[in-house]
């Protein structure tokens, strides 16, 4: 059966590259009218520029769809309030939000600064929860509303050099378990992609943290998710109501045995972990 979204509104965050921009055009191939989103900055979250937002928009336009950009930081309260307006002002309606925005600051848990830390949770995380409160006004009024947080598994299984990575991502667990709770009586749903090695943004920039990611291609068991696959499956995953859509493979397996047999599951993490630290260069 073929999904359709017909009619609604998505704003996408993080939408100029990788995962995001698939997720935007996904949709609007789909029939919904995107908000593509993203600051514009490099992996480290610096620079920023409009300019990714609208060569994307415009990619959904000249394939027949309906979109607008916006450069807001996610971090930017009055910024994402704008976006929202400026959403709300064209279509009158915000159905949908995927949380998609996030950077990398890569080290080692003693080398990794408190600033950086910080950094990193105001992205993933507090961006999120500015997100999804701009939105949610909106959404309780039409009595209908679908969030997606963009979690990992670096947070659920650990990723040597990810700490706050991994801290930031595995909150956003916790926010989705609150607030599918609290926007189930207004049909609001709230759900978790947890994409493991898919050749998102920032997979494919992670060299510049020091990781190797072409190793890690070859080193992994089912190898990387090509985007457009990952974003079926994630889709495919949300319209089947799960709580936490997880690819590839593996790492849905090792979500399940840790549920199963913990002791087991953090040792057969423990030993990934170790071979990912062999990969990486990071210090």
């Amino acid at each position: 059966m073929s999904i359709r979204f017909d009619g609604r509104v998505a704003i996408v965050t993080g939408a100029a590259a990788g995962l995001g921009r698939s997720h935007a055009r996904a949709l609007a191939a789909r029939g919904a009218k995107v908000v593509v989103n993203d600051f514009g900055g490099d992996v480290h979250g610096t620079g920023g520029s409009s300019e990714p937002a609208e060569r994307v928009a415009e990619e959904i336009r000249q394939a027949g769809g309906e979109a607008i950009s916006h450069g807001a930081s996610v971090t930017n309260a009055d910024q994402v309030a704008h976006m929202v307006a400026g959403a709300l002002a064209k279509w009158g309606r915000i159905d949908i939000l995927i949380n998609n925005a996030g950077i990398l600051r890569d080290a080692s848990f003693p080398k990794s600064s408190l600033q950086d830390f910080r950094t990193v949770l105001d992205v993933h995380l507090l961006g999120s929860v500015i997100c999804s409160q701009a939105v949610w006004p909106h959404m309780k009024a039409a009595g209908f509303g679908r969030i997606l947080m963009t979690t990992s598994t670096s947070g659920i299984y650990g990723n040597f050099g990810q700490a706050n990575y991994g801290a930031a991502k595995t909150g956003l667990i916790g926010l989705m378990n609150v607030l599918q709770i609290e926007g189930a009586k207004n049909d609001i749903r709230v759900n978790a992609l947890c994409p493991g090695f898919i050749e998102s943004g920032i997979y494919e920039n992670a060299r510049s943290t020091g990781f190797d990611n072409m190793k890690a291609k070859e080193s992994l068991p089912g190898g990387v998710v090509a985007l457009d696959v990952g974003v079926k499956k994630l889709l495919d995953g949300v319209v089947k109501k799960k709580r936490v859509v997880t690819l590839p493979w593996f790492a849905h397996l090792l979500i399940l045995s840790y549920k199963l047999t913990p002791n087991i599951s953090i040792k057969v993490s423990g030993k990934l972990a170790a071979r990912q630290a062999k990969i990486s260069r990071i210090k």
